[in-house]
């Protein structure tokens, strides 16, 4: 009879407090944290190995292009072996050119359209492929040729720019100019002037060939040249300008 009126469908009671369950179920899956935490460790990690695969391969470049600039430096620098040194007491220059070149002094009034110059100095080469290379040099005191020696005549180039060499400035005229004729003639020349100790100083560079497998005085249209003498040409003029660059950059006054 003391059983009569409770509920026999109570359920049992718990010994742990509301407070404990609620840490149990905030604590009782801890996964998420430690997955999101690897997944960072291995994002680094790949950072890292694509910094270093990155890095090897940039400094591999940069070592090939260095190589390549070394090998094309001792390519010019061996085509330039020998060089001969010349120096004029009277006009106050030096220079150098390569053996290969032959040097010519003394060569007299030289006309140039409307007036005339004194050219003391050739330095000429040639070869195949080549008709002629020379570097000239040209110092006059007429006092109407130094007046007019940085002014442009008609038929030059009035779009004038200056050229450092060796701390002299020079007033560049023309400057690696192509020239052509019929016959397939070709060439490139360069004019620079200065005025200095009373002189009109013109150094100029000419470089000309005749085109490999042209087809008569007058191009027919036509050409007969193999791609081995196309670029035996080529190298040819590369080589010549090469060397007419350096005689022009070893310039420099004494005095």
């Amino acid at each position: 009879m003391e059983n009569q009126g409770q509920d026999t469908n109570q359920e049992p009671t718990t010994d742990n407090p509301p407070s404990a369950i609620g840490k149990e179920r905030q604590t009782s899956n801890p996964e998420p944290s430690k997955s999101k935490g690897l997944i960072w460790f291995l994002v680094a990690i790949i950072a890292i190995l694509l910094g270093v695969v990155g890095y090897f391969l940039l400094t591999g470049d940069r070592q090939s292009t260095t190589d390549n600039e070394d090998q094309n430096i001792e390519k010019e620098q061996s085509s330039l072996s020998d060089l001969k040194t010349y120096k004029d007491e009277e006009y106050g220059f030096e220079l150098k050119y390569p053996a290969e070149y032959t040097l010519s002094e003394n060569l007299g009034k030289k006309g140039f359209y409307d007036y005339e110059i004194t050219e003391i100095l050739k330095i000429s080469g040639t070869g195949e492929y080549i008709n002629d290379s020379g570097f000239y040099l040209s110092a006059d005191d007429n006092p109407s040729n130094v007046a007019s020696c940085l002014s442009p005549k008609e038929y030059e180039n009035g779009n004038i720019s200056t050229k450092n060499i060796n701390g002299s400035t020079f007033y560049v005229f023309f400057d690696k100019a192509p020239d052509s004729a019929m016959g397939g003639a070709r060439g490139m020349f360069s004019d620079y002037r200065i005025v200095k100790n009373g002189y009109c100083y013109t150094l100029r560079t000419l470089l000309h060939w005749s085109l490999v497998g042209y087809g008569g005085y007058v191009r027919d249209g036509e050409f007969d040249a193999t791609p081995e003498e196309i670029q035996g040409q080529k190298d040819a003029i590369e080589k010549h300008e090469l060397i007419l660059d350096e005689i022009l950059a070893t310039f420099k006054f004494t005095r």
